[in-house]
């Protein structure tokens, strides 16, 4: 209680009563001073008002922010995980909007959408929110998204702070395996080229450029479009006229040339057989020879074309 006194012949008195500053974020409060009947002397009477109300006027504001300014998730372990703080509490409970805006990530594709409401119970100061994230087999890459405080929607007596937004990345889990659609393929010496096949066992958001060597060392780059699992090239076949057994060489894909999170499969090689389309007509050199009685004869035995290899006739 407050106890007043009136000095001799006074007819009014004025007090003092605390306001405390509290640096709570609060809305305007008030009490009420009340004049106490029973603590009269003799001869005074409460007359009107004996009570008066007192509004203490909020001065207090709280400042709302993300409590750092980037984060990050790998994708396919669980949601991303942000936190809002508050630099004042509040004595009542407070919700916060927050939006979303895509970098290089897709809302809906590659997280869920907003907006996403922040609850602060009366006396937080600091409210942890999710954001969904999409686990797909798509190799993509790291890829980020914005989320921002909506400045619009903000309760009285809350302000923006710093960061007003936070970048988040999503860790990118996925990988893809390259290989060749066949361990083997036959092509004919004059067919002129022979066409193979590689596979991404999943799809890329962007275009993969790989190379495959043969075994004269020499390379070809084989470029997939983003989005395309089978891509096919073509190897050239020289025809050369030479009688030959049919042969081999083999195509493999060069690891060392694969971009991240890309890896070979069992048929990271394939072998390219050759079947021979050549024929040599063997005759004399000329249709008639002469020889004398007792001399030796030497006939020439002539081929159309030559053989890799020798021949017995």
């Amino acid at each position: 209680p407050y106890t007043v006194i009136f000095p001799s012949k006074t007819t009014s008195v004025t007090f003092n009563v605390s306001i405390i500053n509290d640096n709570t974020l609060e809305m305007d409060e008030r009490f009420d001073l009340t004049v106490n009947a029973s603590s009269l002397p003799s001869g005074l009477t409460v007359g009107s008002p004996s009570q008066a109300m007192v509004s203490i006027l909020n001065d207090d504001t709280s400042l709302v922010q993300f409590n750092q300014s980037t984060y990050s998730v790998i994708e396919g372990r669980g949601p991303a995980q942000l936190v809002l703080v508050f630099s004042n509490p509040s004595s009542f409970d407070i919700t916060i909007e927050t939006g979303v805006i895509d970098n290089t990530a897709t809302v809906n594709e590659d997280y869920a959408s907003g907006p996403y409401t922040v609850m602060f119970p009366a006396g937080a100061t600091s409210a942890l929110f999710d954001i969904s994230v999409v686990d797909n087999d798509v190799l993509e890459g790291n890829e980020t998204f914005q989320v921002v405080i909506t400045t619009n929607a903000l309760p009285v007596g809350v302000v923006i702070g710093n960061p007003l937004q936070a970048t988040v990345t999503i860790v990118d889990n996925d990988t893809t395996i390259l290989r060749f659609s066949d361990s083997s393929y036959t092509v004919g010496e004059g067919d002129g080229q022979v066409q193979l096949v590689l596979l991404l066992s999943i799809p890329s958001t962007f275009d993969i450029i790989v190379q495959v060597i043969n075994t004269n060392g020499s390379s070809i780059d084989v470029t997939f479009p983003a989005g395309v699992t089978s891509q096919s090239f073509d190897v050239p076949i020289f025809d050369d006229n030479i009688l030959e057994m049919n042969e081999y060489f083999s195509v493999t894909i060069n690891s060392s040339s694969l971009p991240a999170k890309i890896y070979t499969g069992i048929t990271n090689l394939t072998m390219i057989l050759i079947t021979d389309d050549d024929d040599i007509t063997v005759s004399f050199g000329q249709q008639t020879y002469s020889v004398k009685e007792g001399e030796q004869l030497h006939p020439t035995l002539q081929f159309s074309n030559p053989s890799s290899f020798d021949v017995m006739l």
